[in-house]
């Protein structure tokens, strides 16, 4: 849709296409002038009603914001705005194009979800584990706080893939994240590496050894089995426990490493339990 708006900053015109747009009809923004700064959203609205305030020597200026349409809808717009002349110089005004981009911005949305979130449980993926992985180092280096690193394996999954196919075998991966993240708090990161690998970070806790009393409720949170529709589920799992050195900096990949170690000692043993890594001597 497109909008005029005069020298003094009053409304002058805008376009039918406002009604497709917004749900409001040029004669409600004509007999209400403020309307057109009420539909944005707070946040947005200083942003809006600041670029309505260029100058004639102001260089064109773009921008998106949100409004809410008459029905309740709320719809982004880009919008570009441009200052008008006339044949002489003088300044008419500005005129502002406004474009709808909601669908645009939905697509953004869901690009931006599934590049951090693992499609098959809505867990955080590899690459926003190691986000927060590093971000939460640095805060524990900060204050001190210690800070746990626990990197799950499940026991014979490839034996449910093969035995009830790979539908069976989604279904439990995702039980297996539902479980998981009723044993640890909000604050907390509980993300799917891909296969049968999760990693939970655990953060701010009171005492090392909450890291390890975390392992404990996992393995005590499976000993009920999984329903797999006809099918009833022990799960076991290996696990490595790691708790960084608050005093120091550490790579995130190397405390995923030590993690990953502690784990595979388990792992070896065919055990259902948990190892603490500890450096070699």
């Amino acid at each position: 849709m497109e909008t005029w708006i005069g020298p003094d900053g009053k409304l002058i015109y805008i376009s039918p296409a406002c009604e497709r747009v917004s749900g409001y009809t040029p004669s409600d923004y004509m007999a209400d002038p403020s309307l057109l700064d009420r539909i944005v959203l707070d946040e947005d609205r200083e942003r809006v009603t600041a670029a309505c305030r260029l100058g004639p020597e102001d260089a064109p200026h773009d921008m998106s914001f949100r409004i809410r349409c008459k029905n309740g809808d709320l719809r982004w717009i880009a919008r570009g705005i441009r200052p008008v002349h006339a044949s002489d110089g003088r300044p008419l005004g500005l005129r502002a194009n406004d474009r709808d981009i909601t669908q645009l911005k939905h697509a953004e949305q869901l690009a931006q979800s599934l590049a951090h979130a693992d499609a098959l449980t809505g867990l955080p993926n590899r690459r926003m584990l190691m986000e927060h992985l590093t971000q939460n180092l640095l805060r524990a280096q900060r204050f001190h706080r210690p800070l746990g690193l626990i990197f799950i394996d499940l026991n014979d999954f490839k034996r449910v893939n093969d035995q009830w196919g790979h539908d069976t075998g989604d279904e439990l991966l995702r039980q297996v994240a539902q479980r998981l993240c009723q044993c640890v708090r909000a604050s907390d990161t509980v993300a799917r590496l891909g296969g049968d690998e999760f990693v939970i970070l655990l953060t701010e806790l009171s005492h090392a050894d909450d890291a390890t009393r975390v392992a404990d409720k996992i393995l005590q949170a499976f000993v009920e089995p999984v329903r797999l529709g006809e099918h009833a589920l022990i799960v076991t799992m290996s696990m490595g426990i790691t708790l960084p050195d608050t005093k120091h900096r550490q790579d995130p990949r190397e405390v995923m490493a030590q993690a990953d170690q502690a784990m595979y000692r388990v792992k070896r043993s065919g055990q259902n339990g948990w190892v603490l890594f500890r450096e070699p001597t």
